[in-house]
């Protein structure tokens, strides 16, 4: 299913998961394997047709796998992806939210449940009645009163109760920039002056510390970490096309020596980011040593690179075609600074670099100057093996990286020396 028109990555959750059929197919599945059958009698009111049709959606956006068995007649099982599996926080959070609503709006009677049914690793009752596509469960251990109260756990949240007249009386030039700073606990709430106190009677204690994309990266530098302390990373140095040194080994990437010890902590004597941390010992985990075959395809064609690709022409190609449309002398300098290698028009473009951010993983940069009225183009091209070395969440999370460093080079450090010498 194609999502190449969505401009923002709510609208990719929304055209992904905006079906009330394609909830309640993944509450089923994350309780594991099902047969077309037993997906059909667990999803009242579903036509085999619309089940067919939403478990095709469903498999061409990388949520479901389905496995056929060569038996008379075919047995024909699905299951959770990877990313699919990665979807159960979202529907926990809707679970949640549904249970407010009802209490809110006077529909705590849709809670008495009868029996009772597994979701996941928990048990949680059945509703009798459903509102709307909101999954029709409910959370009746927890204390019904709580979800009386107005939570606040997003800038928009906040931003819903306040004047909207961007005045700056609160010190923040905008109203939604003051809702994310209280939301930080860097401002208050009667830090708006045009907040009446009943309003800012609902601040009360409600408001929820945020979880940003930092404590999220955090936690998976210490998962990784964790599997990197039992692994013999030494005996893959040659795997990774990595130099061993006893204890640690050292890898080269865009030009520049990281040395990674037993423990999983990196070392360089450039700045290390997340953004490559976490790429960098996804690498080292589970790189299959295979070499590049020179065969350059866009993201979208790498086998994962479908569902993620159009966050990546967001995230990655679009803002790096304006680097290079605003400063294409300083972007030829700069992926010099990357070490980077120039080839002989690859594709038919104006510029072509192969940049190696990781030994088994090249890049190819292509760009096309603007010509007889037609708009420059920028695309990036990975080698074909390149799933066979690293993942696509990594291919992704690099590649965003390295176009965010070029960012912050280009717009704060003009001279590039504070974050590549």
């Amino acid at each position: 299913m194609e999502h190449e028109q969505a401009n923002c990555p709510a609208e990719i959750a929304i055209s992904l998961l905006g079906s009330k059929w394609k909830l309640l197919i993944l509450r089923e599945l994350f309780k594991g394997m099902r047969r077309f059958g037993e997906l059909s009698r667990s999803v009242p009111g579903i036509s085999q047709k619309m089940l067919t049709q939403q478990l095709r959606q469903m498999e061409e956006d990388g949520l479901v796998n389905r496995k056929i068995y060569p038996e008379v007649p075919p047995r024909v099982e699905y299951s959770l992806t990877a990313i699919g599996t990665s979807l159960k926080p979202v529907l926990d959070a809707m679970h949640k939210w549904g249970a407010k609503y009802m209490m809110q709006n006077g529909k705590s009677d849709a809670c008495k449940a009868k029996g009772s049914a597994a979701y996941g690793d928990r048990e949680w009752r059945c509703c009798t009645r459903s509102i709307g596509p909101v999954l029709p469960d409910c959370l009746p251990h927890e204390n019904p009163v709580l979800f009386c109260m107005t939570r606040f756990k997003t800038p928009l949240d906040i931003y819903a109760l306040l004047p909207k007249k961007n005045c700056g009386d609160c010190g923040i030039a905008t109203c939604l920039a003051f809702a994310a700073a209280v939301l930080k606990e860097e401002k208050r709430p009667s830090d708006c002056p045009r907040l009446d106190q009943a309003t800012l009677a609902r601040f009360g204690g409600a408001i929820s510390k945020q979880v940003n994309i930092e404590s999220i990266r955090d936690e998976q530098l210490k998962e990784l970490k964790e599997k990197i302390s039992k692994c013999d990373i030494v005996s893959r140095a040659r795997l990774l096309g990595a130099a061993s040194s006893g204890k640690s080994i050292t890898i080269r990437c865009l030009g520049k020596d990281f040395e990674v010890d037993g423990q999983g902590a990196v070392v360089s004597q450039c700045h290390t980011h997340a953004w490559f941390t976490l790429p960098l010992l996804d690498y080292i985990l589970n790189c299959e040593g295979a070499e590049p075959s020179g065969r350059w395809v866009p993201f979208r064609e790498l086998p994962q690179g479908k569902t993620w690709n159009p966050l990546f022409e967001q995230r990655c190609e679009k803002p790096l075609k304006r680097i290079a449309d605003s400063h294409s002398d300083l972007f030829e300098a700069l992926v010099g600074m990357f070490s980077g290698t120039s080839t002989t028009r690859a594709f038919n473009s104006d510029i072509s670099v192969v940049l190696f951010p990781l030994p088994r993983v090249p890049i190819l940069v292509c760009y096309w100057r603007p010509e007889d009225g037609m708009e420059s183009q920028l695309h990036l091209f990975f080698d074909d093996t390149a799933e066979r070395n690293l993942s696509v969440e990594s291919l992704y999370t690099m590649a965003t990286g390295i176009v965010r460093m070029l960012e912050r080079i280009m717009y704060r450090h003009t001279d590039g020396a504070s974050e590549l010498s």
